[in-house]
């Protein structure tokens, strides 16, 4: 965020560049990361630590292929797709609501049924106090992907802090019953299970990370 805030007032600072590419990395940001450390050389390209910069670059489109490929998306235009979602989530993170749905919407548009945004947009909602919002958006993903575990688990707090404990409970079965390592998904299960005060659950999530 201060790397951004720099650059927009002082955009010949080349240390604040670089620097945006490594806070990018550092965030697990690899496309936004990439796009700024070919801006970095596009610019100073006979800097000091343009080789730096130039390693990074080949670093990253080695393993953009995946990471487009898990978004499902594999063309040139995937990686601008990758660069919004990642902007999308930075600005969630920052607590910038209103930027943060503009950006899903922009995603949303191109890919109706694009899982992380309508995710995003149903946290956004929850941090605006939409609630209802939120619990709708939740519920697009799981018309599509009905084992989408960030869904199931944003829609078990929501439902929570609705009040409606018994719904809750039973999309927090549903949730408890994924079985895959993919991603975050321990820990997804072991926030919404907290909400419910489902100890053991949380204990057994825990269990299955280790």
């Amino acid at each position: 965020h201060a790397c951004e805030r720099l650059l927009k007032i002082d955009p010949d600072n080349a240390d604040a560049a670089l620097g945006l590419g490594g806070a990018y990395l550092t965030n697990l940001r690899p496309a936004l990361a990439l796009r700024a450390f070919r801006r970095f050389l596009d610019r100073w390209p006979d800097h000091e630590r343009a080789d730096d910069a130039r390693k990074a670059v080949a670093d990253l489109e080695a393993r953009m292929g995946d990471l487009l490929a898990d978004l499902g998306i594999s063309d040139e235009e995937g990686l601008e797709f990758a660069t919004l979602h990642e902007e999308m989530q930075s600005l969630l993170e920052q607590g910038k609501y209103s930027q943060g749905r503009r950006v899903a919407e922009q995603l949303l548009h191109r890919r109706p049924e694009f899982a992380p945004a309508l995710n995003n947009l149903s946290q956004i909602n929850f941090a605006e106090g939409r609630l209802d919002q939120a619990i709708a958006a939740t519920q697009r993903v799981l018309a599509f992907a009905p084992d989408n575990y960030h869904a199931l688990s944003n829609l078990t707090r929501y439902l929570c802090l609705s009040g409606r404990l018994d719904e809750a409970r039973q999309w927090a079965g549903r949730l408890k019953a994924i079985d895959t390592e993919t991603g975050d998904v321990w820990l997804k299960k072991a926030e919404a299970l907290s909400y419910l005060g489902d100890d053991q659950g949380v204990l057994d999530a825990f269990h299955d990370a280790e």
